[in-house]
């Protein structure tokens, strides 16, 4: 823990703002926007390769945090000053294991052609496990068994890939939508599963304490009075789940209805009609939310929304286009 106090003097306050914008851009942010760029402008089957990667790491991720129930640097240790707050569980730490699998699948794109450029990314992903450790989310230890996760999901589907796609393509449209069905299903059971051994796991009362003395000292209006408020925040990943089958699914729907954009032009445009689209599924989303709030609305809408606003709008540029 003295590792996170060390870091934090040794840069000092005046970079607390440059390591929050690395942290949010090597998060989950930063993974949402690179996927769909991914995607238009590498091409669908890229696309696909990260969205295995990204599956792989985070869904792990998710489930190791609630098995291990280990706690984050400032629940526990009164004289670490975080100077972000956050529930969910600290090991692995999922921006570090995360940074690696999409920030590292980039690097692997851009290397050799551009080495410097790959370096770069490399960079950035260890860069964002820094930033975790000076914030007080977490320890090193927590941001160093979520790099090596992220490496070790990265370079497995880089490795298995080129087989894995050859016995995928030789199944019929069928025959991949209701694998991939199963594999859903299965991975929801597993999800829930992984949340009923939990359920017994009580949390520390210090860890609440500290936890809720950090949200009041920074002003964040956050409420840790409750297991639920610290432990549930690492929570179900169903709907992650459901939203990564959204965009595998865009490889059977691109057999059916192939896209492919012509240039900078077209995909820029992509760009452009996926963020309406975006607009648009996000207000229909909330206003269904509030006629019908119930949990499987919202996994349907994360399920169709790859389908709709990605790969949709690469469809609409196309036919446009055409």
């Amino acid at each position: 823990m003295d590792l996170v106090n060390f870091t934090q003097e040794l840069f000092g306050p005046g970079v607390a703002g440059f390591m929050e914008l690395v942290t949010d851009l090597g998060g989950p942010i930063g993974w949402l926007v690179l996927l769909h760029l991914i995607f238009i402008f590498a091409g669908i089957e890229k696309g696909l390769q990260l969205t295995i990667v990204g599956a792989l790491a985070l869904i792990t991720n998710t489930w190791l945090k609630v098995l291990l129930a280990q706690p984050r640097p400032f629940w526990i240790a009164s004289d670490i000053e975080a100077l972000r707050t956050t529930g969910g569980f600290g090991m692995p730490s999922g921006h570090a294991q995360g940074a690696v699998a999409f920030w590292g699948y980039l690097s692997h794109l851009t290397y050799p052609k551009a080495w410097y450029v790959a370096m770069g990314f490399a960079v950035f992903a260890v860069l964002t496990g820094l930033t975790r450790i000076y914030l007080g989310v977490h320890s090193a230890a927590q941001v160093l068994v979520g790099l090596t996760l992220g490496l070790v999901c990265l370079l497995a589907v880089i490795k298995l890939w080129p087989m894995a796609v050859a016995r995928i393509s030789s199944w019929s449209l069928q025959k991949q939508s209701i694998v991939l069905a199963g594999v859903t299903g299965a991975l929801i059971v597993i999800d829930q599963l992984v949340i009923w051994i939990h359920s017994s796991f009580v949390v520390d009362p210090t860890w609440l304490n500290n936890a809720q003395a950090t949200a009041d000292r920074l002003g964040t209006g956050e409420s840790f009075k409750s297991q639920e408020d610290l432990s549930l925040a690492s929570g179900s990943s169903s709907g992650l789940v459901l939203m990564i089958t959204g965009y595998l699914a865009i490889g059977i729907c691109n057999q059916r209805w192939t896209v492919t954009l012509q240039g900078w032009v077209d995909r820029l445009l992509s760009v452009i009609v996926m963020l309406l689209f975006t607009a648009l599924f996000l207000w229909l989303a909330s206003s269904i939310a509030e006629q019908i709030d119930h949990l499987a609305v919202t996994g349907l809408f994360a399920l169709a929304y790859p389908i709709c606003c990605v790969y949709g709008a690469m469809l609409t540029i196309q036919k446009l286009r055409n």
